[in-house]
């Protein structure tokens, strides 16, 4: 905004003094006022001068004229005169100060006190003029209002662009609204599914994804974030969505890639036409299952959000995506020799007991699945094979194993489990649904 006498804001110069330029000021209704120098005078708003309350000599006259105007070359024009002090005719060579006046001051105030409370707050009348109707909000062709949670309410015939919301996240925490499925970037495998191998239907390969009733052989190539995996002909893959994370009402399933989906309604059997991406779910009970089930084709980024809106993919944290797997499945892993999984007590000389404390509450009592003769009991320098593992007592929180021994141990000696060290070794609990 270019500068104006009648500006509000106005800007100095520290220590400024000149003098009044050849040819003076020939009376008091002068709009233009000659300056000796002008160098660091502000252009970008109005300033004020202060004529002759000094002589040359430095003595105060007592006889004065601040005049407000705005710098024209060497020049101040559109003077407003007598602005304090007497307006009257100047002689060239009278001194010229820019001081910080009680005008400059009053102006400063009037301008904030235009749209401020006296306590620094805005006044109301600022929210009232810049505030979208709810037809402007509907009409949504204005992009100078604010809009008011009531202004979106009281909205009606809104219509987006597209059902699919993309570029950024939306900056909203996680929940099982937002996200109700786990895993859905394929960044957690604790069985350790090995690309392209089968998998029986029923059988889980990716945490939280089982195969369809065709079985559900896929491919992939690990990566640390999102993954993409390709489901293999005539296979599908299936996530069924615990009861305690559905919240009911219209869900929107969207996902990356070639696969087509669809699913099952208060059920953990989807049934139906395939579809692509995304899918409206309507009519879902809070509180009851629900499941999806992909085909064949390339599949990454799955998410299932309340609401008839595809929001972006919502992925988590690994160690939270963890946790969440670790509900259903929690895999103990052994990779080389003496990689220790549980310490625990002999309590006879051919049977150790040993305890873990699960990282999260698993959804029910998990089951047990490992291969004996993949486990040693170490004891004091010496590897002893296990020939027989059962859960001794399972619970969602706690699990203790007995490790059966030909012989070897002394009751009451500790020791601890581990892998024989003949490749990855495992040893799941199980509480899929």
């Amino acid at each position: 905004m270019a500068a104006s006498a009648s500006d509000y804001f106005i800007k100095t110069t520290p220590n400024f003094s000149t003098t009044i330029g050849s040819g003076g000021v020939a009376s008091a209704i002068v709009t233009t006022i000659p300056l000796s120098s002008v160098t660091n005078l502000p252009t970008d708003t109005a300033i004020e001068i202060t004529i002759n309350r000094i002589d040359t000599d430095g003595d105060e006259t007592n006889n004065y004229e601040t005049v407000r105007g705005i710098i024209s070359g060497s020049n101040l024009i559109d003077c407003v005169r007598g602005v304090e002090g007497t307006a009257q005719a100047w002689n060239a060579g009278i001194v010229v100060e820019v001081l910080v006046t009680a005008d400059i001051q009053n102006r400063n105030v009037t301008g904030i006190l235009v749209e401020h409370n006296q306590t620094g707050t805005h006044k109301g009348t600022l929210v009232t003029t810049l505030k979208a109707t709810a037809a402007e909000v509907a009409t949504g062709t204005d992009d100078t209002k604010i809009v008011t949670p009531k202004g979106i309410k009281d909205a009606t015939g809104i219509t987006l662009t597209s059902p699919v919301i993309t570029g950024a996240d939306i900056d909203t925490p996680f929940y099982v609204g937002r996200q109700a499925i786990i895993n859905g970037g394929f960044t957690v495998n604790q069985r350790v599914y090995i690309s392209n191998a089968v998998l029986a239907a029923g059988a889980y390969g990716h945490d939280r994804w089982k195969a369809g009733a065709g079985g559900g052989d896929y491919t992939f190539t690990q990566l640390a974030q999102s993954t993409v995996i390709t489901i293999k002909a005539a296979k599908t893959l299936i996530q069924v969505v615990e009861d305690k994370n559905v919240i009911g009402g219209t869900y929107t399933l969207s996902w990356e890639g070639t696969a087509q989906a669809r699913f099952g309604i208060d059920s953990a059997t989807p049934s139906g036409d395939y579809a692509a991406s995304p899918i409206t779910i309507t009519g879902q009970t809070a509180g009851t299952v629900m499941s999806v089930e992909f085909n064949a084709g390339t599949l990454s980024n799955v998410q299932l959000n309340s609401g008839s809106v595809a929001l972006p993919f919502q992925p988590k944290s690994f160690g939270d995506e963890l946790i969440a797997c670790c509900r259903f499945c929690f895999v103990i892993e052994a990779a080389d020799l003496l990689d220790c999984v549980a310490p625990g007590m002999c309590d006879t000389t051919t049977r150790g007991l040993f305890t873990i404390a699960l990282p999260t509450r698993m959804r029910q009592t998990p089951s047990l699945t490992a291969t004996a003769s993949d486990w040693i009991i170490h004891k004091a320098g010496t590897n002893i094979d296990v020939t027989n593992l059962a859960g001794a007592y399972l619970s969602p929180d706690v699990v203790v194993f007995l490790a059966d021994v030909a012989s070897g141990l002394t009751a009451g000696e500790a020791v601890f489990l581990g892998g024989d060290g003949g490749g990855t070794r495992l040893m799941i609990l199980n509480a899929e649904l």
